[in-house]
């Protein structure tokens, strides 16, 4: 006859050895308390956490995303709101479509693929994604954009920080014309101090070449990502900033960032994001 207060030593060991990621040590003892014929919601939860560990162990994960969405604009050229502008000698009108706001749909799709490899959650890792943007234009068709963005780099772990290092290159074409082509490098590191609480630095440098060689410029980018969740609402934060060393000065600017996240879940396993 099996001892319970034995087996309730190994499940309590077997959830310990799996929240410090042992994960062979988490499986063993799991396994021997099956072994044992547990209660069924016993068995249940231990059938679940032998699942978290395998997909723990992949060696390679894929995952992926297809959005499609529809957008309404009423100023698709950022165009003034009268054409009549007013400088300090005199009155300018301007003519064409960027004279006044113009209005449109756009249909916007988005696929993204992801892969991972990873020997162990411990180990350092090699993460890569690709994504597909297309946008176009319901009436000004000369504003279609299609955009090709692929990053690459290593992940790792250290105690209680998760760090990535991640390569990037974008192509945008605008109307079937390259528009701009970007290289860059981004160092994100976040810290985990509690389960409910995060806190990440992300630091960027980035090569723009324009088609429009003016504009060519080098791009620094640094934002802070506090994130808070109580119970099944999370909460996020973005600050930061983007400066822009252009080749013509007037293309140089100083850019702020802040964007506030909410997701709760909702009925039918659907969630609410804001």
């Amino acid at each position: 006859i099996a001892d319970p207060g034995a087996e309730r030593v190994r499940l309590e060991l077997g959830r310990s050895y799996f929240e410090l990621g042992e994960f062979e040590s988490a499986r063993s003892s799991f396994e021997q308390v099956l072994a044992h014929q547990p209660p069924a919601n016993v068995k249940s939860n231990i059938e679940r956490y032998l699942q978290l560990i395998d997909q723990a162990l992949q060696v390679n994960r894929f995952s992926g995303m297809l959005s499609l969405g529809l957008s309404y604009d009423n100023n698709v050229y950022v165009s003034p709101v009268d054409e009549n502008i007013r400088t300090l000698g005199a009155i300018i009108t301007l003519t064409g479509k960027n004279a006044t706001p113009q209005e449109d749909l756009i249909s916007q799709d988005i696929l993204t693929l992801n892969h991972l490899y990873r020997r162990h959650p411990r180990q350092p890792g090699w993460m890569t994604g690709v994504l597909f943007y297309n946008a176009n234009y319901f009436e000004e068709q000369n504003l279609n954009l299609n955009l090709l963005s692929l990053s690459t780099g290593p992940i790792w772990q250290h105690g209680e920080w998760q760090a990535r290092l991640q390569g990037s290159f974008n192509y945008p074409i605008e109307d079937d014309r390259r528009y701009l082509t970007t290289f860059g490098l981004e160092l994100e590191e976040t810290w985990f101090p509690a389960s409910a609480f995060s806190f990440g630095l992300s630091a960027g440098v980035s090569r723009l070449d324009y088609a429009g060689k003016d504009r060519d410029a080098n791009q620094l980018r640094l934002v802070a990502k506090p994130a808070r969740r109580w119970g099944n609402l999370g909460l996020s934060l973005d600050l930061g900033g983007e400066w822009n060393e252009a080749k013509d000065d007037q293309y140089s600017y100083l850019r702020g960032l802040i964007r506030l996240g909410c997701s709760a879940p909702l009925l039918w396993k659907t969630s609410m994001n804001l």
